[in-house]
């Protein structure tokens, strides 16, 4: 007889069938059956690739290895043991290779999500597009999943709380060099009046700095990375008309980074890095990109935006220069 969980996210109509695999991973399946319900945010994981996200805070640590799989396909339910706790992981598109500060990692499949149609695809999407929400996971008849609400003040308790343990991690991590004396571009998130000058690295990507400057302001949507870590990106090729070529490649960026990465016209895409451990992700992964710049000064104010909009959803990005 097959086993059946149940997650609900009542803010964008999703409702996935999780069917579990005692045969594969008989005691992940039973535990994870005994432990629900749940009920917490659901959100997107920045190092998962295309997921939605939920924590589980009380189930056991540290997880054995069982059915153990570092290349997850659209539909596969994972068990994850990090830092914080254990994360339930779903994938709805097809998947890059998990990682975190560590580097790359394996999580315990426990099942696949049976409905994972495309109207489900585009929920998932929409806890990445539009912000977290709250959600129970248990089975079909749980009151707690039958009942679960849109809490909005919930999920925002739940965002602050998180964003206060992140900034007492990595608050060492938001100083930049002084400036120099060369040019400078700022950055600005406007929904979070959140703004950091980045200086142009004229000397070693002297192309990418004055096509740069020749062809601001430019604003455009600010959207967080799935499978790159700390790491925010825009496309603004369709209004950058020049083509780019390699100067100052770099594999692994440090938080302050801003990065080009480019292919095929019309891509042209701004990638800002505000945390440690990123990995570009690309094909081949990692991807190699143009490091035209770095923040100067403090820059705990943007990086704090920047992590806000992973939980928060789509924000929109200014570039202009620097006055």
């Amino acid at each position: 007889m097959t086993q059946h969980l149940r997650l609900r996210v009542p803010r964008y109509d999703l409702d996935l069938d999780i069917e579990l695999l005692p045969d594969l991973a008989p005691n992940m399946s039973a535990a994870l059956a005994a432990a629900a319900p749940y009920t917490g945010l659901v959100n997107v994981e920045t190092s998962y690739s295309s997921v939605i996200v939920m924590r589980l805070p009380h189930f056991y640590r540290p997880l054995p290895l069982e059915n153990p799989t570092g290349f997850p396909i659209p539909g596969d339910v994972l068990l994850f043991d990090q830092g914080y706790g254990v994360d339930l992981v779903i994938y709805h598109q097809r998947a890059g290779l998990p990682y975190n500060e560590t580097g790359y990692i394996t999580g315990n499949r426990v099942g696949f999500v049976t409905n994972l149609t495309a109207e489900a695809k585009e929920g998932c999407r929409r806890v990445w597009s539009e912000g977290s929400a709250w959600g129970a996971l248990g089975s079909a008849n749980a009151n707690a999943v039958k009942a679960v609400k849109d809490d909005r003040a919930a999920a925002a308790a739940e965002i602050e709380k998180r964003r206060q343990a992140w900034q007492r991690r990595t608050f060492r991590d938001h100083k930049g060099p002084e400036p120099t004396g060369g040019r400078r571009v700022a950055l600005i998130i406007p929904e979070y009046n959140a703004r950091t000058i980045v200086e142009l690295n004229e000397q070693r990507a002297p192309e990418a700095s004055e096509n740069t400057w020749d062809n601001l302001p430019v604003d455009t949507t600010l959207m967080h990375g799935r499978a790159s870590g700390a790491e925010m990106f825009t496309e603004v090729g369709n209004k950058w008309h020049w083509t780019p070529k390699y100067e100052n490649k770099i594999l692994y960026p440090i938080p302050g980074d801003m990065v080009y990465y480019f292919g095929p016209a019309p891509r042209i895409q701004i990638n800002y890095f505000y945390g440690r451990g990123s990995i570009p992700a690309g094909i081949p992964n990692p991807e190699v990109g143009n490091l035209a710049g770095w923040s100067v000064g403090d820059f705990s104010e943007f990086a704090d935006g920047c992590y806000r909009i992973s939980f928060e959803g789509w924000k929109t990005l200014v570039v202009e220069r620097a006055k």
